[in-house]
């Protein structure tokens, strides 16, 4: 196994994690493991296999970082497009696009903040006309106020 040049188990429903063992294959050109269900990592290692020309592990279900072994090869290295990782939705890094956030944008953050003041500053404004309300009538009831007098509160 340490000699094989070539490794294609794409569409196998393969469903255990990418072997680290892999690695011990010095001359390995291919590694073709598209339209399996791997989980978790991409090994690390898998980018000291220089003679790796060819790197397919797309439609699985594979998380966490790119190695940057894989993603920023150098020099006569070949390095591997984003069709490589494509079909992993927990897979990032280079040369994926940017994840979208799953927060919130600083305008649904600002437009929120603005809602709840003006709801604050409504709510206010009505319990204070409704308490000068009730202090009126009661002014009036008691007959504090004068009709030529202010009440004053």
């Amino acid at each position: 196994m340490v000699l094989m040049n070539l490794l294609n188990l794409s569409s196998n429903r393969l469903s255990d994690p990418t072997p680290q063992q892999l690695t011990l294959c010095a001359y390995l050109n291919v590694i073709d493991l598209h339209n399996n269900g791997l989980p978790g990592l991409i090994p690390q290692q898998l980018g000291l296999l220089v003679r790796l020309s060819i790197f397919d592990v797309s439609n699985n279900r594979l998380s966490g970082p790119i190695p940057s072994s894989l993603g920023n090869r150098s020099g006569n290295l070949p390095r591997f497009n984003a069709s490589s990782y494509e079909g992993n939705k927990d897979l990032y890094g280079y040369p994926l696009l940017p994840m979208k956030s799953k927060g919130l944008s600083i305008m649904a953050i600002s437009g929120i903040g603005l809602g709840s003041g003006l709801v604050s500053l409504v709510l206010s404004f009505t319990a204070v006309c409704v308490w000068l309300r009730v202090s009126e009538k009661k002014c009036q009831s008691v007959n504090l106020c004068l009709s030529t007098e202010i009440c004053e509160y």
